[in-house]
């Protein structure tokens, strides 16, 4: 059964987060598969990729640091789906 939920305004990402902003944000790559030294500006430069193997905690207290969230799930199936069911 479905259930009526209202949500303020909210804004979320169109796109993954790379590998290069996750770095620049919290300094690390957990990342499985990370950039190459010799690859970078090249298509094996992984830094555009979507970062992988982030726990919810370091995303949550990464995001936290500079205004950010995670979407709630309300949130997430609005973005994903819109008005349709």
């Amino acid at each position: 059964m479905l259930q009526a939920v209202d949500l303020a305004p909210f804004l979320i990402g169109k796109y993954e987060t790379t590998q290069g902003q996750w770095l620049r944000m919290s300094q690390t790559n957990p990342s499985a598969v990370a950039p190459r030294s010799d690859a970078v500006g090249t298509r094996n430069d992984l830094r555009t990729h979507p970062v992988e193997s982030v726990t919810y905690f370091d995303v949550d207290r990464t995001l936290w640091k500079f205004g950010l969230e995670l979407p709630t799930e309300a949130q997430w199936e609005y973005a994903a789906r819109g008005y349709t069911i």
